[in-house]
């Protein structure tokens, strides 16, 4: 590229992209779908693994191709970070752990 520019290229995927968890942790599609299920096992074994200090959100993609997560952090880190804050875990916890497959569950 001329004068030192930069360009990020990623490769084509077919098929439809879809949103299973949003950046807030909010749940995109029906609770019922394979796909969204283990997008929120993956959530879910995130924050219980690093003892409740991040989750794995924004998870999208096609299929079982999944691209672009973001972590979520319990700490703000810096004011420029707002969208990894702690807040950001409270949605996924209470549609999870209230509505989801792990309504009822102890959460350590």
């Amino acid at each position: 590229m001329p004068d030192g520019e930069y360009v990020i290229v990623e490769e084509f995927v077919d098929g439809t992209f879809t949103k299973y968890i949003n950046n807030d942790g909010g749940i995109c599609e029906s609770q019922e779908d394979e796909l969204v299920q283990k997008a929120e096992c993956l959530t879910h074994f995130s924050y219980i693994q690093s003892k409740k200090q991040v989750m794995v959100v924004d998870i999208q993609g096609v299929g079982f191709n999944l691209f672009d997560p973001e972590i979520a952090s319990a700490v703000l880190v810096s004011e420029s970070e707002v969208m990894f804050a702690a807040g950001n875990l409270s949605e996924f916890i209470e549609t999870h752990f209230s509505y989801g497959p792990a309504k009822g569950s102890y959460i350590p």
